[in-house]
């Protein structure tokens, strides 16, 4: 009204638009409780598509000028955060006109605008069909907008549980900070699958048990893999002791000098336990080739001979694969217990994992 009343009739629409705005905006500031639209009517009909483009350009440039706020420093969060607490997840547009087919143009022009800034970014690595139940229940709430994980960067999402698929649609902006919460869960899958997978291998090679006597004698119960790993991990570090929860989260304590368990708050109530070294306890199967080791003996250096259907077969496939030729002088074939027994029980796991196929 003071730039209508200075310049008298023929006002910018620019500045009507933008005079408009920042009305709005400093009313929006006194946190009002009551107010939920605010309408702006236009009676002149060739005015309302200019006034429309002004009107958002002002926006724009307005959000713009608050994200390019001063900061102290690289890596600053200032002139971020004012954006985020005025952020809304929700916006009602109303649009009056003189008719339907104006209305629609409107609508179509607007869905234009903000179509060209929505993208879709896909996730749909492996290890998204692997997610545990707690997972897959964040992305299930975060679908029906019951979370806040995700929920807070105003986008889409899609989850395919039977594809191990996710799927975000939003603005770019959206897309990279949500993106960020998605390969978070992804980083936390795997490294879950990993350590899995090494509790797993453990066990085959180390197992610790707790000494239960009960009415028919004494009976070695396993800790699950996921302890025994802890436990594991504990004693090779040479710790004194080890702490874990069972599945009632009671912490117990694994004392390593007295080989007694028990729960951290109540020390007395102990049980004995024991490793089993599962290499040393079982009886070792060497492959068929290997040259005969003592019981004792670990490691051993063979050479074989030229006549020796392995011998011709390492040397060829060295040829083969060489870039240049070589005088072969000797094949040693070295026979490793310990390694030979972390492979079968690698092995073992890979194939359980990836049945039908046999892993090399």
């Amino acid at each position: 009204m003071e730039n209508a009343e200075y310049y008298g009739f023929g006002v910018k629409i620019s500045l009507i638009a933008d005079d408009m705005v920042n009305a709005i905006q400093k009313f929006e500031s006194t946190s009002c409780k009551h107010l939920q639209e605010i309408h702006i009517v236009i009676f002149q009909t060739s005015m309302v598509k200019e006034f429309q483009t002004e009107i958002l350009s002002c926006i724009s440039s307005k959000h713009g000028s608050e994200n390019s706020g001063s900061s102290k420093g690289r890596g600053s969060n200032q002139g971020r955060q004012k954006q985020g607490t005025q952020r809304k997840d929700k916006v009602t547009l109303v649009i009056y006109a003189g008719s339907i087919r104006t209305i629609h143009d409107a609508i179509k022009m607007l869905e234009e605008e903000i179509n060209k800034d929505f993208k879709e970014k896909e996730f749909n690595q492996r290890i998204i069909k692997e997610f545990s139940q707690a997972q897959q229940n964040l992305l299930r709430n975060i679908k029906n907008q019951q979370c806040c994980a995700l929920k807070q960067f105003n986008v889409e999402v899609k989850f395919d549980e039977k594809n191990g698929k996710i799927t975000l649609t939003g603005t770019s902006d959206n897309l990279l900070e949500a993106s960020g919460a998605i390969h978070d869960l992804i980083r936390d899958a795997e490294r879950n699958k990993q350590a899995g997978q090494e509790a797993s291998l453990v066990s085959d090679m180390v197992q610790w048990y707790t000494i239960d006597i009960n009415p028919k004698g004494k009976e070695l119960v396993p800790y699950q893999k996921n302890v025994n790993l802890v436990i594991e991990r504990a004693y090779r570090n040479s710790q004194p002791k080890a702490t874990f929860c069972d599945t009632k989260k009671i912490e117990y304590t694994l004392e390593f000098n007295s080989m007694k368990e028990f729960p951290t708050k109540n020390p007395s109530d102990t049980v004995d336990v024991i490793r089993r070294d599962l290499l040393k306890d079982e009886t070792f199967e060497a492959p068929s080739n290997w040259s005969k080791m003592k019981d004792n003996e670990h490691v051993a250096v063979e050479t074989l001979s030229s006549t020796d259907n392995e011998y011709q077969t390492v040397v060829q496939k060295f040829h083969q694969s060489s870039q240049a030729s070589y005088n072969i002088v000797k094949v040693e074939r070295i026979q490793n217990r310990t390694l030979y027994q972390q492979y079968v029980a690698k092995k073992k796991l890979m194939d359980s994992e990836n049945k039908p196929w046999q892993s090399k």
